[in-house]
Parts: C-alpha cells; structure tokens; sequence
C-alpha cells in the first residue's frame, strides 16, 4: 500500500483536496484493516508484479493463496522467501465446476484464520504488519457459486481486520466477470491493473467518490 507520503503521484495535476483525502483514507486503512479488490485486463506478469509490492517488505507477514501451480518465487520479493517463519503459501488445487464444493471455501477461511493467529501469538502483529494476497479469486469464484465467494470475502474481512492488516483478493482477467464483487460493497477500495509500461495501477475508493490517474506499478 502506498505511504501517504507519495500519493501525490497518483494525482499528477489533481486537486490538493482530493490528494489530502486519498491520503487520509489510506492511513485509515492501515490502522483499521482493509480488503482490496483488484482487477483489469493484464497479463499474470502485471498482476504478479502488483501483488509483490502489495504484500511488501521482508518485515512484514505475508500469507498468499495460490493455486496448486504457482512458483512463489514469482509473486515474493527477491529477498523473501517462502521458508520463512513470517510467509505463508496456502495452494489451492484448481478444479473443475463439476468436483468443487462449497466447504473448500469455508476450510480455505479456517485455514487463513489458523494462519494469521499461529502469526499473531508468534510475532504479536501490530497495525499494517500482516499482507494477504489472493492470487487468483476468479479461480474460486469459476468453481463455486457467487453467494458463497461474498461469504469468503466476509469471512476474510472479519479475519484481516482483527488484526488490522491488509488484503489483496486478485481476480484475473475478464473485469465484466468481476462485475458482482466490484458492486457488491465488500471492498474497502479497488486497484485496476494494466499492462501499459511494466504494468500500471490506479485506484478506486468508491465511498469517497476518487478515482487516481495511472501510475506504474
């Protein structure tokens, strides 16, 4: 996440006003919690490299929830491991409509709740300190129906703001598919991601009614 510091770049030429707020909404999300959505029409190459800087420096905890296939060497920072104490890769199989079930989703939460408070009794996880990255939650939604991917959101929202911490749900490709979890109001904000340059993000806090220009991720 972006320190209030350096938002003016996501506002080249934008009112002073809308910068302040962008910044007070994002200290917000640091010290309450957050889950962000992220979408657009990129290569995995794109999304990768914003999941990276999304889940952040070697200080902080990270889990990641991948599919059986991920390397995650392609997602963590050159000098974060997935050996280490503070890391965490949770792999999904990816399955077809017809085999998946409901409970993969509910023993997916239970997972990442056991996860975060084996982090917290270990580290004591302080305001910011804890990163979640959905890699691919237009997997899960293919497999099941919506109405229990908003029940994983909820879940995921109840787990990441007991301890404030953030959470990055990546739903690759077709952003019409992600129309229902753009207007369903689980999200605290959304990133949409680009392949222009190395890759290009802008935000979009719907509460507040701000939309940022793009920068390179």
């Amino acid at each position: 996440m972006s320190s209030s510091k350096g938002v003016s770049r996501f506002f080249r030429g934008g009112s002073v006003d809308e910068t302040r707020r962008f910044a007070q909404r994002l200290n917000e999300f640091k010290s309450e919690g957050c889950c962000i959505l992220v979408t657009g029409n990129a290569d995995n190459k794109a999304f990768n490299r914003q999941l990276r800087k999304s889940l952040g420096e070697s200080s902080r905890k990270q889990i990641i929830v991948a599919t059986d296939t991920t390397e995650p060497e392609r997602i963590l920072g050159p000098d974060i491991s997935d050996s280490k104490s503070s890391v965490e890769v949770i792999k999904q199989p990816v399955r077809s409509v017809s085999t998946a079930s409901t409970s993969q989703l509910d023993r997916l939460s239970n997972e990442i709740l056991n996860v975060v408070h084996r982090f917290d009794n270990a580290f004591g996880l302080s305001d910011n300190d804890l990163r979640i990255g959905v890699e691919e939650l237009n997997q899960l939604s293919d497999q099941v129906d919506r109405q229990t991917v908003i029940r994983f959101i909820r879940s995921l929202t109840q787990t990441i703001e007991f301890v404030n911490g953030t959470a990055y749900c990546q739903f690759r490709g077709s952003t019409e598919r992600a129309e229902y979890l753009i207007d369903s109001g689980l999200f605290d904000a959304r990133i949409e991601v680009r392949n222009d340059r190395q890759g290009e993000e802008r935000w979009h806090l719907p509460e507040d009614d701000i939309t940022t220009d793009w920068v390179e991720i």
